[in-house]
């Protein structure tokens, strides 16, 4: 038996010439969008480190995007920066952004893109103080961590889930961490000799002898190396006293700094600390804030396992975010999550 042959129907020139028309308006249509640059975006940022990092991140990784970074020593100034539309993107502590998010109800003009890593609260102490542990802070000179000048009168102690409908004041935990580790322990500020100093002032003190203790919580530690690695020693905050501080206040996260991050320390160090989140506007377009949270997965990534700020976060903590995810940043997290 002849095997079967299929002989190709001829076509007419006409049928011909409109069969050529109509696949290169499909190619057309397929290379239009690639052949398209992105809208050129220039967008407003606030925060403190690692801000820098993600802002050159931004700039290697997402095409047509500028970001102007105006940056603080505090991550409260993002919450107040989005509620008054003066920033784009933030980055706040996770209780105050929470905090500001329930006061402000479905009016809440802050979305999150991801939580990175969490702020530590360190104790610092003069190496001839005596200190071993926090029970020996009594009778001594100490520098507590304190809210900076200008923040939001609502954050003041103590946090509260409740916040609709509660006329008491709020504070961001962190800016009253030390007192809450304080108070945890039992020990009372009258029990200490109390400086109000800022930084450079209090590490000179401390260097000096006449600060014995010093308290700091920021997403930098900048100044807990330059403190170190003048002799300064880091106390470690540990206890089951902390078991019932993390019920009263859910962002206070425990912390373990391995050894060899500082200088002169040389055991595992245990502490407390509390998140810090990267935020934006919540109108903000959603392809742009897709190609944000693009960028500083790959960031991440890239990144992961140095001894750097963004290189020590976890990849899977970032989508866990305290405030609702901004509907970009959830669609790649969605993404994310099915082809990686």
């Amino acid at each position: 038996m002849s095997p079967l042959r299929v002989h190709p129907r001829r076509l007419s020139p006409r049928l011909l010439g409109v069969s050529i028309l109509a696949v290169a308006v499909l190619l057309g249509c397929r290379t239009a969008p690639d052949a398209q640059q992105p809208p050129q975006v220039t967008l407003r940022m606030v925060g403190p480190d690692p801000a820098a990092a993600l802002v050159t991140a931004f700039a290697r990784r997402v095409p047509g995007v500028t970001i102007a970074l105006r940056q603080t020593s505090s991550p409260m100034l993002a919450v107040q920066a989005i509620e008054h539309d003066d920033t784009d993107l933030g980055l706040a502590f996770a209780d105050a952004a929470y905090t500001a998010h329930v006061l402000d109800g479905t009016g809440s003009k802050m979305r999150a893109i991801a939580s990175l890593h969490v702020a530590p609260l360190f104790l610092l102490v003069h190496p001839d103080s005596g200190i071993r542990r926090i029970s020996d802070l009594p009778g001594h000179t100490v520098r507590l961590t304190s809210a900076g000048p200008g923040e939001d009168p609502r954050f003041r102690l103590p946090f509260r889930a409740s916040a609709p409908g509660d006329s008491a004041p709020m504070d961001s935990s962190v800016s009253s961490l030390s007192a809450l580790v304080l108070s945890a322990f039992g020990l009372h500020q009258s029990s200490l000799l109390v400086r109000d100093m800022a930084p450079p002032e209090g590490l000179a003190a401390l260097r000096a002898g006449t600060l014995q203790a010093y308290f700091t919580s920021a997403p930098s530690d900048d100044l807990v190396r330059e403190a170190t690695g003048a002799g300064a020693r880091l106390v470690p905050i540990e206890g089951p006293q902390l078991d019932a501080l993390r019920r009263r206040y859910p962002f206070v996260q425990r912390v373990r700094i391995e050894p060899g991050t500082y200088p002169g320390q040389t055991d595992i160090l245990h502490t407390v600390g509390v998140g810090l989140v990267l935020v934006c506007r919540a109108d903000l377009a959603p392809d742009v804030v897709y190609r944000l949270t693009r960028a500083v997965i790959e960031e991440l990534e890239q990144v992961s396992g140095q001894q750097t700020v963004l290189g020590r976060i976890r990849l899977d903590r970032v989508p866990v975010t305290p405030i609702p995810l901004h509907p970009g940043a959830a669609r790649f997290y969605r993404e994310w999550e099915l082809f990686r």
